[in-house]
């Protein structure tokens, strides 16, 4: 066995004793990766994001590779602040 192997496999041996699966990312076991795959591949520009929380939906396709507009919609009033504040944060950090 060579280092890497023995390293990547005593890794993911104790990291499973803690409790935790490590697992590649791929458009089979990921919906949110088949999402933005498929979005990606229809050409969509903007995603139009219902009842968005704190802009977790908006976020995660962007980590994905979704490049286009986001529209949130946040029907309480109290949120959108926060919902603003967010998506600001991140898009600083995205220029970065």
């Amino acid at each position: 066995m060579n280092f890497f192997k023995f390293v990547k496999v005593s890794a993911r041996s104790n990291l499973r004793r803690a409790g935790y699966e490590i697992s590649r990312i791929q458009p089979m076991n990921s919906p949110m990766l088949r999402r933005t795959r498929m979005i990606n591949y229809h050409g969509v520009q903007t995603v139009l994001d219902l009842g968005a929380n704190m802009g977790q939906f908006g976020a995660e396709i962007r980590d994905m590779g979704f490049h286009g507009r986001i529209i949130f919609v946040r029907a309480d009033q109290r949120r959108i602040q926060g919902t603003l504040e967010t998506i600001q944060r991140r898009s600083a950090m995205e220029r970065l």
